[in-house]
């Protein structure tokens, strides 16, 4: 409502904050007011990799949470990832935290999903290169999770009308050329 709009204003630039929780909490609430949701999801995206780096106990519970909220986050709100939102899911699914590579494993299966169910042909791009990211790895795992991502690109590509795939194919010769 009226209201969410004067908080969106107010949320917008905490999510260049320095301290993690102020960008995750900023996102979080953008997201939720269906305000500024791109510039909230990129910022969820982000904190999908964050690592505070000193390796005390408790900089390994923070990160854990900030991991966990933003892939919950973005699972609760799956429509508006991307396939960069994809690949950093399919790496944190991977992490050496169990708590974390179980939120994030539900979040990638979530935001996965909904990609294909939305027919979002807006993210076949990134999607695909998802794909490649992932196909790319050292970890099996990645490389597993490229295989379904091909799947689901293979899924949309198959369901995209005719005159939006020659246009994206068209769009991707040009970029290449």
């Amino acid at each position: 409502g009226p209201g969410a709009a004067e908080a969106a204003a107010e949320c917008r630039p905490l999510l260049r904050d320095p301290y993690v929780y102020v960008r995750l909490a900023a996102a979080v609430a953008l997201i939720t007011f269906g305000r500024e949701t791109g510039a909230a999801a990129q910022t969820l995206t982000e904190l999908l990799r964050f690592d505070n780096g000193s390796g005390n106990a408790n900089d390994a519970f923070e990160r854990r949470d900030v991991i966990a909220i933003a892939a919950d986050t973005l699972a609760a709100h799956a429509v508006l990832a991307s396939g960069e939102s994809v690949a950093a899911l399919a790496q944190a699914a991977e992490d050496r935290n169990s708590e974390v590579r179980k939120h994030a494993a539900a979040a990638f299966d979530a935001v996965l999903k909904a990609m294909v169910q939305q027919r979002r042909f807006d993210a076949l791009d990134s999607l695909a290169a998802a794909r490649d990211f992932l196909a790319g790895s050292s970890v099996e795992g990645l490389r597993n999770r490229s295989r379904i991502v091909a799947a689901a690109v293979a899924e949309l590509e198959a369901a995209q009308p005719l005159p939006l795939r020659l246009q994206r194919h068209a769009g991707l010769v040009a970029a290449a050329a």
